[in-house]
């Protein structure tokens, strides 16, 4: 079975969490005898993830002509008979937002343009932008890990060293906010157009052992942070943010309920 990881919309897991060691650097000013000041860097302000399963919907989109876009049917015969899913999945590529580069032996760092730079352990593969140049990232700020359970139904667990990615922002003035909770492990966010939605996937942690996956989205305007998933699938369920459309109102979100035939499903969440 191809899952959503292997088609390259979820990255892989990493696991436990001590202290936060990431740097930003602002971009360069323009008056040489300005001093270089590091803004300072936020941890999310503590709040309560609201359960709002049920407004995660199926989405119909108008029919595609795939053979005319000359997209191959055949890889994904087995995962969904959905034209506008295919469509998706045929096209989707990495993001291409920063270049990241090594600075030492366990340090990585990224530069955007406008000499923007976030250092960290790790930076994944999950970065997007909005129209104001916020921009979203998942990262590792921690340098150590510790072995940590990941539930998994067939396979009776799996169990790995590392630490749980996280959510971050960057603002246009280099500005660094963390969004997501500490008790999660979070990758592939998707920052709506107008930078006031952040959408993830997450996994909880609890009690040592990574569970199943679900779609969370910070809303940077109030504050809150909002839990979509359809629960009853168990442990092989998995679930990744697409895109925003309709104008930001509406995010797409691929669902994997991990089984043979069919078992990728379009889905939408309207925020507006």
């Amino acid at each position: 079975m191809m899952s959503i990881g292997a088609l390259g919309l979820l990255i892989m897991l990493a696991l436990n969490r001590p202290d936060n060691i990431a740097t930003t650097t602002p971009p360069q000013s323009s008056n040489p005898s300005s001093k270089h000041i590091k803004p300072p860097l936020q941890a999310p302000m503590p709040s309560s993830i609201q359960n709002r399963d049920d407004e995660l919907t199926v989405r119909v989109e108008s029919a595609v002509d795939l053979k005319t876009l000359g997209i191959d049917l055949t890889p994904f015969k087995e995962m969904t008979s959905d034209p506008a899913l295919i469509r998706i999945l045929a096209s989707f590529r990495p993001s291409q937002i920063g270049a990241v580069k090594q600075v030492g032996s366990s340090r990585v760092e990224i530069e955007f343009d406008g000499g923007r730079r976030f250092a960290a352990t790790q930076i994944g593969e999950g970065r997007s932008m909005a129209n104001d140049g916020t921009i979203a990232l998942d990262a590792i700020t921690t340098p150590d890990g510790t072995p940590i359970k990941n539930i998994d139904a067939k396979e009776g667990g799996v169990t790995a060293s590392g630490n749980p990615s996280e959510i971050w922002i960057i603002d246009a003035s280099g500005r660094a906010e963390r969004l997501s909770p500490t008790h999660v492990h979070a990758s592939r966010p998707v920052i709506s157009p107008d930078g006031r939605y952040v959408a993830f996937t997450a996994q909880y942690l609890i009690g040592g052992a990574l569970h199943s996956k679900v779609l969370m989205i910070k809303d940077r305007s109030t504050g809150e942070l909002s839990s979509f998933a359809e629960r009853k699938y168990g442990t092989d369920y998995e679930i990744a943010p697409v895109d925003w459309v309709e104008g930001g109102k509406v995010l797409r979100v691929i669902e994997d309920w991990g089984e043979s035939g069919g078992h990728l499903k379009l889905k939408q969440v309207r925020v507006q």
